[in-house]
């Protein structure tokens, strides 16, 4: 080797070394992609990261990091506390980050309470599905019920005494109907197969008479013709020269027409009724502080659909002072991006005061669907539904 290579050779040498720590210096390895699934309370807040702002941040959402070591996560929202923790990331190892505000104002108490609520009852809800999924599986007879007949209502219900039974078939009569009702529910379950020795049944007797139906409803190909502008939320119930008949129709229509993406709750439609009712009963109407709306009304929501309600019975009796009414009443939510989603029935019973000028609701009762219990065999579905 020649003299001049042997002085060079370590020149370049020293050359290389620099030259990677520069590259090294300018273009610096780049740090692993870190998952971080942040639960929040309030369920939306604004995240940093770092010092990276992440803009606001929705319960359960993930966000992706290159950093490492420890870094400080800040969260705020409007009515709360600020606060900051920090947190080691290990670069690839996805981790949870709990974040909970306390509220500074009393706006923020109530929505942590409301949110808290709302997560509470989807967690029991879900528990009820599996269980409801198992048990379905288990009884084929509970994809048909509810049903229901024009002398007898089948339902699913809990077992009474000590059965061994999971659930009970809840079978309500009418006085002095009895027989007839047995029969056309027997004649039911051997036509679908199943035997009634099979089954827990526990029997019901209504002191009254077999409801009247008042109509078929809108077909499925009617319903499905509607769009939400075809429905109008009435906001100027009056009952001025209604008869009882007029006025129960028109209670039915005032309460249970919803906007659902206006109206928080279906008590809404209930203060829009007040004006049907005496000043007493008007007084208890209002809305609940922490409203838990149905499973279909949260799909309502998120569709910004309407109601278009119809009445299936119609009952009333007359009184010295007043009439009763009774009746049961479907609806269905009605929205452009859906298919219509059928709800109900409600059992509606209200006394209504007929001994002034005009006739007023003095009182009435309601009871809504089951959301724990399986409405495929409800009869507001339309016949010609798919």
């Amino acid at each position: 080797m020649s003299k001049s290579i042997k002085t060079y050779w370590p020149i370049a040498g020293i050359i290389a070394v620099l030259a990677v720590i520069v590259l090294a210096l300018l273009r610096p390895w780049s740090t692993p992609e870190t998952e971080l699934t942040f639960e929040v309370s309030p369920n939306q807040v604004d995240v940093v990261v770092g010092g990276e702002d992440m803009g606001e941040i929705t319960h359960g959402q993930v966000v992706t990091v290159e950093l490492s070591g420890e870094v400080m996560v800040e969260a705020s929202s409007a009515g709360f506390e600020p606060d900051s923790l920090p947190i080691t990331v290990e670069p690839g190892e996805a981790q949870i980050v709990h974040v909970s505000l306390i509220p500074s104002s009393e706006e923020a108490e109530e929505l942590v309470e409301e949110e808290e609520a709302v997560s509470e009852e989807q967690i029991v809800t879900e528990e009820y599905h599996e269980l409801a999924e198992d048990m379905h599986d288990k009884h084929p007879i509970l994809h048909d019920l509810p049903q229901e007949g024009s002398h007898y209502g089948a339902y699913q219900g809990l077992p009474e005494g000590s059965s061994t039974h999971d659930f009970g078939v809840h079978l309500h009569l009418y006085s002095g109907h009895e027989d007839k009702g047995r029969e056309q529910f027997h004649t039911w379950m051997e036509g679908t197969g199943y035997n009634p020795g099979d089954y827990l049944i526990v029997e019901t007797v209504k002191d009254e008479a077999p409801p009247v139906a008042a109509g078929d409803g809108p077909s499925w190909s009617e319903l499905k013709a509607m769009g939400p502008q075809d429905i109008s939320v009435p906001s100027d119930a009056s009952a001025k020269g209604l008869s009882v008949d007029e006025l129960a129709l028109h209670f039915v229509e005032v309460s249970t027409t919803w906007d659902a993406g206006e109206d928080i709750h279906h008590t809404d439609g209930l203060i829009r009724s007040k004006p049907l009712m005496t000043s007493a009963l008007a007084d208890t109407v209002q809305t609940p502080h922490r409203p838990t709306p149905s499973e279909s009304w949260w799909t309502a929501y998120e569709h910004s659909a309407k109601s278009y309600p119809w009445i299936i019975e119609y009952e009333a009796l007359d009184h010295q002072n007043d009439s009763a009414v009774d009746m049961s009443v479907c609806w269905a939510w009605i929205a452009d991006d859906m298919e219509p989603v059928i709800d109900g029935p409600r059992t509606l019973e209200a006394t209504i005061d007929t001994t002034g000028e005009t006739n007023v609701i003095d009182d009435f009762h309601y009871v809504d669907p089951d959301d724990f219990v399986d409405n495929s065999g409800s009869p507001c579905i339309p016949e010609d539904a798919p």
